[in-house]
């Protein structure tokens, strides 16, 4: 698709980290941006999100993780609702206010 699309050297530069405007040469141009389908843009930072996302550490993927995990956990502690976990498992249980 992208040799299809005459962006072999666009792709290149992408892998090497550049970004959408860089890529597709719009860092200040609008004009050359209305010339351009939305629908390329969107899939254009998909793409970008997705090698973010293959970029990143392990380490990093869990200190996101649990991150949400603690953000949810204190959530439902407002809510009243705790979670106890052990080497059996997580119990959940219920606390009043």
């Amino acid at each position: 698709l992208i040799r299809a699309e005459g962006l072999e050297d666009k792709a290149a530069a992408f892998m090497m980290g550049g970004k959408t405007g860089q890529l597709l040469g719009l860092e200040g141009s609008k004009s050359q941006k209305d010339a351009i389908p939305d629908d390329v843009l969107d899939k254009l930072r998909q793409s970008e999100k997705l090698i973010a996302e293959l970029n990143e550490t392990w380490e990093e993927k869990l200190q996101k993780t649990e991150k949400i995990k603690q953000e949810r956990e204190a959530m439902l502690h407002e809510m009243g609702i705790s979670l106890h976990e052990s080497e059996a498992g997580v119990a959940v249980g219920v606390t009043s206010p």
